[in-house]
């Protein structure tokens, strides 16, 4: 059922209240121009298909204007009236696969055929995100999930809202450069935030320099609250509105992502705030890889952090560190080494991910009973390694002695014996 706008003043019968500012949610009063930005509400007109100011979600939420739209969502500025706290509600607006005419109705009106079956899809991976984010144990590098609820045809994610500058225009108040003695230090807790994530099944997808914020001297990571993942007959992974330069081929192909995706894009960012330039994207580097390595633009990196973070930009997957934890060892000197990575001996998904796959029927996974089960991260690629312990294998049975390194099993050393013994015996008749 459409849901009407309504007035913060007359929400859940209650009497008339102060309003709030669409730009920055600070009280105002009626008529007056906001006292903390100076905006009148009057000067904002929303996109025809973008909620109207004043609308109130779930009964509490007040949504003011849009922050931003990608390809699976747009993002308001909203105020949390139970508790009045500024707030970030991100809406599921997947815009190829759905229309909605916001000054008639508030529904969101899915196309037929394929594209409403992968709106469905879409909107179930988009709860599913929502509920492992706001399960997982706080990591005060990622912006935290306070609330999700459907409504309006759509899905809703209600996130704490991250006052700050990001990693864009903190680069050009550096001069275009953030020097790598400042740089490093402040991103390393976000590599433990990442490792998190991915150890929860879920990929970020969209990591780039306007997506960290810098509040109150910490790094923050934004924009985790959309689902960027639908496995359309079980094997692709539909990705739109990509940040050239950011995102790794596999993301152009929409198949083989991982947390090897993450490392790329992460990657990339590192090399734009070192370096002040975007780097090439990753189908143009396929023909002519024309990325310059950070030393040679003046970066001060030793040769092993120049050659790690030019891995983690490795254009094909295979060849990349597979995962956060490697790429936080080898750019960080007093980081013990990361566990070593055999390749694998058939493609598929690592070894350790093994709840990531997607089911054949396209239905998001069911919750495992194990901690640190999450949504499908996708497809390994073709030749993604994976450790060797595998997750399936039975403990070999107990014996007295240790098992061949040929891999026999155990009890082939124990059958030596018999022959040894006869052995012996034939000798002594000869003596």
């Amino acid at each position: 059922m459409a849901q009407e706008p309504r007035s913060p003043s007359s929400a859940n019968g209650r009497q008339p209240v102060a309003e709030f500012c669409p730009y920055c949610m600070s009280r105002v009063e009626p008529g007056q121009s906001c006292p903390v930005c100076g905006l009148t509400k009057g000067a904002y007109t929303p996109s025809p298909h973008h909620l109207p100011l004043g609308t109130i979600l779930a009964g509490r939420y007040l949504v003011g204007r849009a922050l931003g739209e990608g390809g699976f969502g747009i993002t308001y500025i909203g105020c949390d009236l139970r508790l009045e706290m500024k707030v970030a509600i991100k809406e599921y607006f997947p815009v190829d696969r759905v229309s909605r005419y916001a000054t008639s109705d508030l529904s969101v009106i899915s196309r037929v055929g394929t594209s409403s079956r992968d709106f469905e899809l879409g909107l179930k991976r988009f709860l599913y995100e929502a509920r492992t984010m706001a399960r997982l144990e706080k990591q005060p590098q990622i912006v935290m999930v306070r609330d999700f609820f459907e409504a309006n045809n759509t899905a809703y994610i209600v996130m704490e809202y991250v006052e700050g500058t990001n990693f864009i225009e903190l680069a050009a108040q550096r001069g275009g450069r953030i020097p790598p003695s400042e740089l490093f230090p402040l991103i390393d807790p976000l590599f433990t935030a990442l490792s998190a994530i991915h150890a929860a099944g879920l990929i970020h997808r969209d990591i780039s320099p306007d997506n960290l914020m810098l509040e109150r001297g910490s790094v923050r990571l934004l924009d985790f609250g959309c689902a960027r993942e639908s496995a359309a007959r079980g094997t692709e992974t539909m990705t739109v509105a990509l940040k050239q330069g950011y995102a790794p081929i596999e993301q152009d192909q929409r198949k083989g992502q991982g947390p090897w995706t993450d490392v790329y894009a992460l990657s990339a960012t590192i090399y734009f705030c070192l370096t002040g330039k975007v780097p090439p994207q990753s189908l143009d580097r396929i023909l002519e890889d024309e990325l310059v390595p950070p030393r040679s633009l003046g970066v001060e990196l030793t040769e092993a952090q120049e050659k790690a973070l030019l891995k983690g930009m490795a254009l094909q997957p295979r060849l990349r560190y597979q995962t956060v934890e490697e790429l936080h060892a080898n750019l960080y000197p007093h980081v013990p080494a990361a566990a070593t990575v055999q390749p694998a001996r058939d493609a598929g998904t690592p070894a350790e991910e093994p709840a990531r796959t997607a089911s054949p029927n396209g239905e998001p996974p069911r919750e495992p009973a194990q901690a640190g089960a999450g949504e499908p991260a996708g497809e390994a690629p073709a030749e993604a390694p994976v450790r060797t312990a595998s997750l399936t294998d039975e403990p070999a049975a107990e014996t007295d002695e240790p098992a061949a390194e040929t891999g026999e099993p155990p009890r082939r050393a124990k059958r030596r014996w018999p022959w040894l013994a006869a052995g012996g015996a034939v000798a002594l008749a000869l003596l």
